[in-house]
């Protein structure tokens, strides 16, 4: 299972790479949380599936974002994730190599580029 989280503030760009996820790997496969409290509670439930199954794909569309992931952390140790971060200032990048992703992109990338990196870490 994909989860997507992006907030309402930047809800074009977020439904833009949901929607090409959608098609590159499925309709079924992808869940949107709205919020950073469906993120922490999703990532406290215990995982039914194999250690690894599940992905998630957070977009810091500001520094508000980033921070707010950054609160989380420590729900994020051990989980497989794919950081799209706003810009690229170094202190940018260094809280987001923090999160220990496995796959930086950023704001402004090209989107079907990053829905096929993400098709292939959920496909290894």
């Amino acid at each position: 299972m994909i989860y997507i989280y992006y907030s309402d503030r930047f809800l074009r760009e977020g439904r833009m790479l949901e929607e090409l996820l959608r098609s590159t790997i499925g309709n079924d496969a992808i869940s949107r949380l709205p919020n950073i409290s469906k993120l922490a509670h999703q990532l406290m439930l215990p995982q039914i599936q194999p250690s690894g199954t599940n992905l998630y794909v957070l977009w810091a569309g500001d520094s508000a974002d980033l921070h707010a992931f950054l609160r989380i952390r420590d729900l994020l140790t051990d989980v497989r994730c794919v950081l799209i971060l706003p810009d690229q200032n170094a202190t940018t990048i260094s809280h987001g190599h923090s999160l220990c992703p496995r796959h930086i992109a950023f704001d402004g990338d090209d989107h079907a580029a990053t829905a096929e990196i993400i098709k292939k870490i959920v496909i290894s």
